[in-house]
């Protein structure tokens, strides 16, 4: 029930959460489930707005899918976040499919974080199997919002199995890729 409350008393300190639920006198998580997609990105760029504003350095993070990405709200927040430069790190997680459509139908290019150059904002590209890649990346991204950025980690990976589970994969037709990620990119295997 902690961690459901997002409770650092929780078994994962309040992190695994439902996101139906918000906890600020915690861990400080904010609940991000919204009704709609990508409608949680201009929400955390008010509240890194909100942590500039009291100038204890913290930073703000926000995990996204790509699908979430080609919301033209998130577009909006990012032209706002970079313009008022909140401490925010935008996650993008990339795993080449928006619930049943492929990357390849949902962008020109397959590189999302490529969309924050129009913002001026610093990016990082990396590999989700990779977790030396990814500390580091993560590392130089806070360091970097903390001086008054908004930044953009994308990470690649590929999804092993459907969007939720007892959905069908018969939309999929990349079971080779698959089946060379679970072989040779398992984050925990490597």
């Amino acid at each position: 029930i902690a961690e459901i409350f997002g409770k650092v008393s929780g078994v994962h300190h309040g992190c695994g959460f439902d996101l139906h639920i918000s906890d600020m006198k915690g861990p400080g998580h904010v609940g991000v489930r919204m009704a709609t997609l990508g409608s949680n990105v201009p929400m955390y760029v008010g509240f890194a707005w909100t942590l500039k504003q009291k100038g204890d350095g913290q930073v703000a993070m926000l995990y996204v899918g790509d699908g979430a990405m080609s919301e033209g709200t998130c577009y909006e927040a990012m032209n706002i976040g970079a313009l008022y430069k909140v401490p925010l790190v935008l996650v993008i997680d990339n795993n080449n499919w928006a619930m049943t459509t492929p990357i390849s139908r949902q962008s020109v290019d397959p590189d999302i974080s490529n969309r924050a150059k129009a913002f001026k904002m610093p990016t990082w590209i990396v590999d989700g199997s990779d977790m030396l890649a990814l500390r580091k990346a993560f590392d130089e991204a806070v360091a970097t919002a903390r001086t008054g950025q908004m930044v953009v980690v994308e990470v690649k990976n590929t999804r092993w199995g459907a969007h939720y589970y007892g959905q069908s994969v018969k939309y999929r037709d990349d079971n080779d890729e698959v089946a060379y990620a679970m072989e040779n990119k398992d984050a925990v295997k490597n």
